[in-house]
């Protein structure tokens, strides 16, 4: 074989064009290599790119340049009329088969004044906290607080209160004591006792409170002098401390000098020593040392079983032949279940009224604002006194060791004469929007939008919005219904005026005037949408894999607009933004989104 090699390369080499053969033949051989692996590298790439791009998945969930419908999400407040069927839910949706039902009631507003209060009285050791009287006028969420105080508490104490007979001698600079549990609720700490006595002579003692799990001194008593007689010894705080329920504590103390500190037996670990410490300015004995003794020491304390608030509010009215009071009071507080009470001062029977008379009323309040209303219509006198002034007292009570809060937002006192001749109506609804996801500059409008009809071809209604800045209801619509259903919008362009700080909108329906017929109104939708300048886009990703969004196509009959995009969407995520620069085409549309990989979410836009 080596010889047949060896042989052939002889030749070859006498055969020069051999060697060029040889040579082609490699070459060919090298670039078939190399185009080979460049169709298995491309055939790999696209196999690649056809997986990833299989498991793109997006689509378009919402594309307008209006918002979508905010309608109220709580039931509408009725200050005139009465609602006879249906619930605000029912408001909702138009023409679906379901409306509200509202009647005028007959009205007292030729012969009304609305009275709130113009000062307080605080009684008791109720807290002023914030806001005034002025707070009072308007249901806004602008609140007068007022922070209660500790009405019924108990004194106790915790500790070991025992009469011990072995002692630890105790040293200058040290700091002696053991652990103990407080009580189930909080509690203040008045004092610390301990049983012990001095070794010679007098000897002074600080106690205090030291936090278990930290070993953070919680507090310090004033200092004691205590003698060689042997007794229990308290020792009180200047500030004393508030301490937390169910909470492990170590009482302890440090003398200046060598006294005898007694115990009993405790359990493993109770009894905590630090040797090293100062009499003069205690530190935090993280370093502690531990034993078994459980001494002589504990801390009485009082314990709050009610807070209560009040205030007595004062206010005055015209003199005349009232017929009505009706008092409304809309409160809060920062805990719940607080009982709240109301009392207005019967001037004959020289006191605030009580349970069963028509001047009392009561009710539970919580962390939510809480509507009461009270009609009294007779004896009305009794509550005014000669000067036309009024008296309101609001207690409120809860059983517990906690303070809290009371928020009034609205007190008005209405004085009316009835005159069951005329109708009318009155309804407040509140709509929250999404305002807080947009910025101001991509407002252009907001509207709002009502489906109603009338019993009778007569009426007209006046659409009322909530002014923040100004407190007053401005009429931005007067609408001339019938006897059909029909829409009707109406723009706020300068809606920054009428919006909170929640996105919250207050709408007021009222009709325009009282007048004989009593009226039935028939609300089927009323809403408010945003209106943008631009489009409000909103694409979600549903597939596995993050997604590039590179170009968003809005198509029509006469255009065919390309719009740039660069937003990377994770699996499950959700874009929702405004563009100001697309183009909004009127009647049917097509929307077009694209990705990087190809693929296409389509959506029909009629």
């Amino acid at each position: 074989m080596l010889e047949a090699i060896i042989g052939h390369l002889k030749k070859l080499y006498k055969d020069k064009r051999g060697v060029s053969n040889v040579l082609v033949i490699m070459l060919g051989l090298i670039l078939i290599t190399i185009a080979v692996a460049n169709v298995v590298l491309w055939n790999y790439q696209m196999n690649q790119l056809d997986w990833e791009k299989a498991q793109e998945k997006i689509e378009i969930t919402y594309f307008s340049d209006k918002s979508p419908w905010f309608n109220s999400n709580a039931e509408y407040i009725l200050e005139m009329g009465q609602c006879i069927s249906g619930t605000y839910e029912d408001t909702w949706h138009p023409k679906d088969n379901a409306y509200q039902t509202f009647v005028e009631e007959s009205d007292i507003n030729n012969a009304l004044i609305s009275a709130s209060p113009s000062e307080y009285m605080i009684l008791g050791s109720t807290r002023y906290i914030d806001g005034s009287v002025d707070d009072l006028k308007d249901d806004d969420n602008i609140y007068l607080t007022f922070g209660s105080y500790s009405s019924e508490s108990l004194t106790g104490i915790f500790g070991n209160s025992a009469n011990g007979t072995g002692y630890t001698s105790v040293l200058r600079n040290q700091m002696y004591g053991s652990l103990f549990v407080s009580p189930s609720a909080y509690i203040t700490a008045k004092s610390i006792s301990f049983f012990g006595c001095s070794s010679v002579g007098t000897r002074n003692v600080k106690c205090m409170i030291v936090r278990h799990i930290d070993m953070q001194i919680i507090a310090i008593t004033e200092p004691l002098s205590i003698s060689t007689t042997l007794q229990w010894w308290t020792a009180t705080f200047s500030s004393p401390p508030t301490l937390e329920p169910n909470t492990e504590y170590v009482l302890m103390i440090i003398p200046n000098n060598h006294i005898k500190f007694y115990y009993t037996d405790g359990f493993a670990n109770q009894g905590h020593y630090d040797t090293s410490n100062n009499y003069n300015s205690p530190s935090n004995p993280t370093d502690s040392q531990h034993n078994d003794y459980q001494y002589c020491i504990y801390c009485t304390y009082e314990m709050d079983l009610e807070h209560r608030v009040e205030i007595e509010f004062r206010g005055n009215v015209t003199l005349a032949s009232w017929t009505q009071i009706t008092l409304a009071v809309d409160s809060s507080s920062t805990s719940d279940t607080v009982t709240a009470v109301f009392q207005l001062y019967d001037y004959q029977a020289g006191r605030y009224s009580e349970v069963g008379e028509d001047g009392y009323a009561s009710s539970i309040i919580g962390t939510n604002d809480f509507l009461l209303t009270k009609n009294i219509t007779s004896n009305i006198n009794r509550y005014i006194d000669y000067n036309g002034g009024w008296r309101l007292k609001v207690t409120c009570v809860k059983s517990t060791s906690t303070s809290f809060n009371f928020k009034a937002d609205l007190i008005e006192l209405k004085f009316s004469i009835q005159n069951d001749s005329d109708f009318t109506l009155s309804i407040i609804g509140e709509f929250t929007a999404n305002i807080r996801n947009f910025l101001p500059s991509s407002i252009r409008f907001i509207n709002v939008s009502l489906r109603v009809k009338a019993s009778d071809n007569f009426e007209a209604l006046i659409l009322k919005a909530y002014n923040q800045i100004s407190r007053q209801r401005d009429i931005i619509a007067q609408i001339d219904i019938s006897s059909a259903f029909k829409y009707y919008n109406v723009t706020l362009p300068d809606w920054q005026s009428y919006i909170d700080n929640n996105g919250t909108l207050k709408l007021i329906i009222t009709d325009s005037g009282p007048d004989a017929t009593q009226t039935t109104i028939y609300l089927d939708f009323f809403g408010v949408q945003i209106i943008f300048n631009g489009v409000l886009v909103s694409i979600r990703n549903i597939g596995v894999t993050t997604v590039h969004i590179v170009s968003i196509w809005v198509i029509n009959a006469t255009h065919h607009i390309r719009y740039e995009e660069n937003r990377f969407l994770n699996s499950g995520e959700t874009a929702y933004y405004i563009r100001e620069d697309i183009y909004w085409p009127k009647g049917i549309y097509m929307v077009k989104v694209t990705t990087g990989a190809g693929n296409i979410a389509v959506s029909l836009i009629k």
